[in-house]
């Protein structure tokens, strides 16, 4: 089973001074090394919280629909806080959590690094962002994106095996590092061929040059020497240009950190 969520997020698509002014106050985050490594303490600790339901999912051996436990840990990790209110409908959930986070923002002091959350709520009032402004930065593509490739992983069985194979050579049972991000090569092309297929944003407009026919989810498309013969705008599922996916390399730790964990633990099957 796969629900097929996708939203279109106003960063990526709209125009003029609201994207300018949302697209200058993200930036930052995004383009700091040193905080996207600090974010894995983040990714590791809501994971370790979401393992007990997807524990719980199969130990009662049943097909079930992931999307709305991914979103919850997606939706975790933008917020940097802790919550398991799995149930309801999701966007009215994500404008209760932003409500919280505002009123709990304003009451205390600040005295660490800001997350990617508090960036923008310190910056609704000078900027004049909306709730619902923030509410479309939210962690819904990336979601999408885990919910594709623990779909197609599930799907091809042998390229599960080989994954679980490179998921034994870490030898860190408890927590994913930086090392073992750098290494999971095999899982980083099967991100991308998970893109490929079922990209989590597929409206970029593009126009058909010549006839082509659709190919059989192959990790190993993405080898170096292989990609490196693949025009540079025959693959673009972050889009390209001065609207491109300004969280692509957050979204693709986020995504190395969720799907090692699970893939470590577990064996995935779909009808």
């Amino acid at each position: 089973m796969i629900f097929i969520y996708t939203k279109v997020l106003d960063l990526n698509y709209n125009s003029g001074k609201k994207w300018k002014t949302c697209r200058r106050i993200i930036t930052p985050s995004f383009h700091d090394s040193s905080l996207l490594v600090n974010c894995i303490d983040t990714f590791n600790k809501q994971l370790d919280i979401g393992l007990k339901s997807f524990q719980n999912l199969a130990d009662q051996k049943l097909e079930t629909n992931l999307y709305s436990l991914i979103l919850a840990w997606t939706l975790a990790i933008i917020c940097g806080c802790e919550h398991d209110r799995l149930v309801g409908i999701i966007h009215k959930f994500t404008r209760q959590v932003i409500k919280d986070c505002i009123s709990k923002f304003s009451s205390i002091h600040l005295q660490h690094r800001m997350t990617f959350f508090d960036t923008l709520i310190a910056k609704m009032n000078d900027e004049q962002m909306s709730i619902d402004d923030i509410q479309e930065e939210g962690p819904d593509t990336t979601a999408t994106v885990l919910n594709f490739a623990l779909f197609m992983i599930a799907f091809h069985q042998d390229i599960q095996q080989r994954l679980f194979e490179e998921m034994q050579k870490n030898d860190n049972e408890c927590t994913c590092t930086l090392d073992d991000i750098i290494q999971m090569d095999y899982l980083e092309r099967i991100i991308k061929e998970a893109l490929r297929i079922l990209p989590s944003v597929s409206i970029i407009g593009r126009e058909i040059q010549e006839t082509f026919q659709y190919k059989k989810f192959d990790p190993d498309r993405f080898l170096p020497k292989v990609a490196q013969q693949q025009h540079p705008y025959a693959y673009i599922p972050f889009s390209a240009g001065s609207q491109n996916c300004i969280g692509q390399r957050f979204a693709l730790l986020e995504a190395k950190v969720f799907l090692s964990t699970i893939i470590h633990r577990f064996h995935l099957t779909t009808s």
